[in-house]
Parts: C-alpha cells; sequence; structure tokens
C-alpha cells in the first residue's frame, strides 16, 4: 500500500485526509468522526464546515468521505 500513498495528513482529531494514487488517479479518502447530536450546535457546524473545506482542498478525480456521522435518527 505505501507506493500509492500520495499524502496523509490528519487535519483534526476528528477529521484526516489521505490521498492515493492508484494507476495514475488520484483519489482523496476523508475519514471523519462527527461529534454527537449532543454537542454543541456550533461545534456540529464547525465539524462540518471543516469537512467541506478539507474536501476542497484536497479533491482529486475519485473522493470519498467516510467514517462515522453520529446523525442520531433512527
Amino acid at each position: 500500500m505505501k507506493p500509492f500513498i500520495h499524502l496523509i495528513q490528519g487535519i483534526t482529531g476528528r477529521i484526516a485526509v489521505l490521498i492515493l494514487n492508484i494507476r495514475n488517479q488520484m483519489m482523496t479518502i476523508l475519514q471523519v468522526y462527527a461529534p454527537t447530536v449532543a454537542s454543541p450546535e456550533e461545534e456540529i457546524e464547525e465539524f462540518y464546515e471543516t469537512v467541506e473545506t478539507t474536501l476542497n482542498k484536497f479533491k482529486t478525480e475519485t473522493n470519498i468521505v467516510m467514517g462515522d456521522f453520529n446523525s442520531g435518527n433512527t
């Protein structure tokens, strides 16, 4: 896997970025761990703003955002 890693970077304690170069195609993976619904609204908003900013900054041909979004919806 190491030869395919272009970048790996922690953005916050809740967001990390991995950029892979596979067969000359760049792929960005954002791994996220969202605050719970019990968290203050401003913390939740800041988290999603950071996800959006991070994705825009590291966007490649293929982008995946994955992780635990703690939606609280059932």
